[in-house]
């Protein structure tokens, strides 16, 4: 049998309260194979998030891992997680606002990135981070833009391609709560047609009835974290 690249064995994590230790994750076990998708799916404050900050060494005091180990690759992690943070695990942040620095350019925080997790040159990193950006659909030319100029779908797609960028064996994502919008194409094909003129007997006909309500819209999947290895979104690029 295959060893998991992942092994979560019996964690808990627990916070310190006025009150006494409050649990957010009580002895929890899982293993992921390289290649498997692992999806969990959870009410608000069941523990997926924490369970995903335990792995990567993100709880901060007074919460702790109580208990439990977790090991990669053979190897137990969870006593120094930083080592292997970004470089072999990364994180696909939820929100978007938070994980990107207003302040700086995109390019220059995939770029950092790179260069922090890889031996390469700058020149090296600046090529690779334009991939990067191709890869989950945003135009390579946007690599000096600010956060801000960016929709808050696009920022998501940044977000995940600050995630790929160091090429980590495995990845943890926060299901995102809003649905990523589908790439814009090239600026060359952009046509702005006036709208053709209405027959004269379809601009005096009477309306027709409205059209009978469609199913309600899906809820929102921002209760679902998923735990995946080694993984490559298939979103079309900007030349598709």
């Amino acid at each position: 049998m295959t060893q998991p690249l992942l092994e979560v064995k019996n964690i808990s994590v627990e916070f310190k309260t006025r009150r006494g230790a409050l649990k957010a994750v009580d002895d929890l076990s899982i293993d992921v194979q390289p290649g498997e998708i692992l999806g969990l799916v959870g009410e608000s404050g069941a523990g997926k998030s924490m369970m995903g900050a335990a792995i990567l060494g993100l709880i901060d005091p007074p919460g702790r891992l109580s208990k439990g180990e977790i090991w990669f690759k053979g190897q137990r992690i969870d006593q120094n997680p930083e080592t292997l943070r970004g470089c072999e695990i990364s994180m696909i942040f939820q929100d978007p606002l938070v994980s990107l620095n207003p302040l700086k350019k995109i390019g220059d925080q995939l770029v950092e990135t790179i260069l922090r997790h890889k031996k390469m040159s700058r020149a090296q990193a600046i090529d690779r981070a334009r991939k990067g950006l191709i890869e989950v659909g945003i135009d390579p030319e946007r690599l000096n833009a600010y956060p801000h100029t960016f929709s808050g779908g696009m920022r998501q797609r940044v977000v995940i391609a600050l995630a790929l960028a160091p090429a980590s064996a495995w990845l943890a994502a926060f299901a995102s709560p809003t649905p990523l919008p589908p790439p814009r194409p090239p600026a060359h094909t952009h046509r702005h047609l006036p709208p053709a003129p209405l027959p004269l007997a379809a601009a005096s006909a009477p309306p027709a009835p409205c059209a009978p309500p469609g199913p309600p819209h899906s809820p929102r999947t921002g209760l679902l974290l998923e735990l995946f290895a080694p993984y490559r979104p298939s979103y079309p690029t900007a030349d598709a």
